[in-house]
């Protein structure tokens, strides 16, 4: 999956409501975090996008007013994830399982509290995970969760 074939799917489906990418095999997801907060902006009727092999997107800058599942797997050192997705219920944010991993998922969980008030799941998986992220889940004020 490339950014031509993700342009080609959003130009097909204007009204595209969900969309899981997933890899099988040799295949590999060269999507770059770019790419795929361009379709999230653009695609106003997307609500759920779910995608494995997410690991070339760098950075994300989501805005959306109606998304409100995402899942992004095997994601690894973003440089940056800003999130403008007030209907956000779910997220799922799976992050490789390597040491080096430098994402600071103290911003991303604080991006979430702020941007995102409807979220009612979250399940971040990180060997980085720590107390630090923790407490700021817990003051962000996420009355769904």
């Amino acid at each position: 999956m490339d950014a031509t074939m993700l342009a080609c799917i959003a130009f097909s489906c204007p009204n595209l409501q969900s969309m899981e990418i997933f890899t099988s095999g040799t295949s590999v997801n060269r999507i770059t975090g770019d790419e795929l907060s361009r379709l999230i902006s653009e695609k106003r009727s997307l609500t759920s996008l779910k995608m494995e092999e997410s690991c070339n997107l760098g950075g994300l800058i989501f805005s959306s007013t109606s998304l409100s599942t995402l899942w992004l797997s095997d994601l690894h050192s973003l440089s940056k994830m800003v999130f403008n997705c007030p209907h956000l219920k779910e997220v799922y944010l799976d992050f490789s399982r390597q040491e080096n991993d430098r994402t600071d998922l103290t911003t991303i969980v604080n991006g979430l509290g702020i941007s995102c008030p409807k979220l009612q799941n979250i399940l971040i998986a990180s060997v980085r995970l720590s107390h630090a992220v923790v407490l700021a889940l817990t003051a962000s004020n996420l009355r769904g969760l």
